[in-house]
């Protein structure tokens, strides 16, 4: 059963959707193979996980990541559930990227509930190449 996403606002959803464009185009440059919804991908939208669909998945050498792209305002609203499904795998990795004015609340949500996330924001780019040198 796919669950439904929460309507954003006009705004508010052109934020959400203009962060999942730039966070596909990063994959795609560093080779993944990505599934994303709410832009009319390409390769489509991403199949459903533990009963709940992410932003992005993105797969590299047998690699799998769901991604889940959240405003200030999606930051807040009751996507803990999500969150959890996505993250207790062991076998993919769960990222949330938030603009950089929420970061510190990812960060908070992520610590108080001890989620194992990894949340990007700041500058999403060198982030990432920080994180693939790491692994």
């Amino acid at each position: 059963m796919r669950k439904k996403s929460v309507a954003v606002s006009g705004s508010a959803d052109k934020n959400h959707e203009k962060l999942i464009r730039s966070v596909v185009m990063l994959l795609e440059s560093k080779g993944y193979m990505v599934r994303a919804n709410y832009i009319d991908h390409p390769n489509g939208s991403p199949r459903s996980f533990n009963g709940y669909t992410p932003d992005i998945y993105a797969l590299k050498d047998m690699e799998e990541i769901l991604i889940e792209v959240e405003t200030c305002k999606s930051l807040l609203s009751n996507n803990l559930l999500k969150w959890k499904r996505f993250c207790f795998n062991p076998r993919r990795r769960f990222w949330v990227i938030v603009p950089p004015t929420c970061r510190e609340k990812a960060e908070m949500k992520k610590d108080v509930f001890n989620l194992p996330v990894e949340i990007y924001g700041d500058d999403l780019n060198f982030e990432f190449d920080k994180k693939i040198m790491l692994n």
